[in-house]
């Protein structure tokens, strides 16, 4: 199906989790999508089924963040009519278990360049005033991590490089506008860690203020709110239920 009025938004890490979540929900309000993966190929492809049964233009991409040529491969494979990008969503992550004290070099590489140099690297190529993108290009929305406000002994260069994202959020608000507005939403406790079930969940209830998770709801209206909002950019909205203030 071709459609190419229709707002196009990239959604990076989009077949997992939260970015498949945005995926779907983006889809629904009538965008025709750009699904990044790298080794979820099961999971793209059962979205794929979705999305044809909802009648949605879209493309899969499988690019490599990881590495510092995965933007460049992800770039040139957009095919001709996905290439002017209306939203970006920066939802790819890696989260590793060993990321503490003695593992920072070797796992340093690996999660910057998918948690933060991947977005940065994103928005030059696709929203700089030298891309052929920019007459349609609006928002950038970068999914962020609240507890990078609290100092913590693990998940080092994880928290390291969201803080770095986050910074970079503000800045590139500020280089972008008035063409782009580039936000970010900072998530608390949302959906369990890989591995753990709700029970995890309901015991970080008694450590959250509002005593209460976050929902998949949740992140959806904040996102529409960030996307249809034309006098907010610089933002990081913060979805932690006060958990990390």
């Amino acid at each position: 199906m071709q459609q190419t009025d229709q707002p196009v938004a990239l959604i990076t890490g989009g077949a997992v989790r939260l970015g498949r979540i945005i995926s779907l929900a983006l889809a629904k309000k009538g965008y025709r999508l750009i699904v990044h993966y790298n080794s979820s190929e099961q999971e793209a492809n059962s979205l794929a089924k979705e999305l044809d049964e909802l009648s949605v233009d879209f493309t899969l991409v499988k690019a490599d963040l990881s590495k510092s040529s995965g933007v460049q491969q992800l770039v040139e494979q957009l095919p001709p009519n996905f290439q002017q990008v209306n939203t970006l969503i920066n939802s790819a992550a890696v989260f590793p278990d060993d990321d503490h004290w003695g593992q920072c070099e070797s796992s340093w590489d690996s999660i910057i360049n998918v948690n933060a140099r991947a977005p940065i690297v994103l928005a030059e190529r696709l929203f700089t005033p030298n891309s052929l993108r920019t007459s349609t290009a609006r928002n950038i929305i970068n999914i962020l991590d609240a507890r990078v406000s609290r100092n913590q002994s693990e998940r080092l260069v994880y928290r390291w490089s969201k803080a770095l994202l986050w910074q970079a959020t503000q800045d590139l608000a500020l280089k972008l506008a008035p063409q782009v507005r580039v936000n970010g939403i900072a998530l608390g406790a949302m959906l369990p860690p890989p591995g753990c079930d709700d029970l995890h969940m309901r015991r970080l209830k008694q450590s959250i203020p509002l005593r209460q998770t976050g929902s998949t709801e949740d992140l959806i209206k904040a996102l529409d709110y960030l996307i249809t909002q034309t006098f907010v950019t610089g933002e990081v909205l913060r979805l932690d239920g006060g958990e990390f203030l």
